[in-house]
Parts: C-alpha cells; structure tokens; sequence
C-alpha cells in the first residue's frame, strides 16, 4: 500500500462504478510489481490495483480516492484497475484475474427490501 502521505488520501464518499485501464507500457518487466515500485515514487498519479497474469496488487484503499481517470467523477466514484500487458503476458488470464477481481470489489447492499415486484411483463399478452 502507498503511504498516506503519498497518496491524494480523500475519503470517497461512495464508488459508483469501476475504471479498468491498460497501462499501456509495454516494456519487458512491465509487471504489476514494477507498476507497484512506480506509484510509490510517483505521488501524482495513482490506481487501486495492479494486475498482471500473476500478481495483483492494491496500492490505494477502496474508500480513498484516486488518480487514474483524468476527470472528476472518474477520480472520485472509481475504482482504478490497471492491467499490465508486457511482452509474453497471458492476456486472456489478465481479464479472468480482472474481472474476478473486479466482482470481488462491487460493494452490496448489507440489507434488501423484501418486497413483491410485478414482473415487467406482467399483463401483457404475447
């Protein structure tokens, strides 16, 4: 994780959806550990996770902000997933690995109204 004091540390106030980028470095050893080394020396840009056909790795809290999206909403209801595409990566394992990470973080509801809702085809005749 990026220490406090080198990450912008801005409490979301709710994640509305989640930003997956490329980090378009396609330089061999551009691994999710090398882009781990990167953010921690580079305190203006940021993400929350790294990932790479074998490693993932959170920098940013999920309750924190950070800057991956180039634009306001992007930056404060996201959160940032880059995936790591060097030379002889397993790209289709990079999209199982980030999308299953991306399912892990959607964030539910803790309690569901149970009620009773009309189909939206109820009434109609086909």
């Amino acid at each position: 994780m990026v220490p406090f004091e080198d990450r912008p540390g801005i409490v979301k106030t709710e994640t509305r959806w989640i930003v997956i980028h490329d980090t378009a470095n396609t330089n061999s050893g551009a691994t999710a550990e090398m882009h781990n080394r990167y953010i921690h020396t580079n305190p203006g840009v940021s993400w929350h996770y790294s990932v790479d056909n074998t490693e993932i790795y959170q920098h940013i809290p999920l309750n924190e902000v950070a800057w991956h999206a180039g634009e306001h909403d992007g930056n404060y209801y996201g959160i940032g997933i880059e995936t790591c595409l060097q030379p002889g990566t397993d790209y289709n394992v990079v999209m199982r690995k980030t999308a299953k990470l991306s399912a892990s973080t959607i964030i539910f509801p803790e309690r569901i109204a149970r009620t009773s809702c009309e189909p939206p085809t109820a009434g109609m005749n086909f």
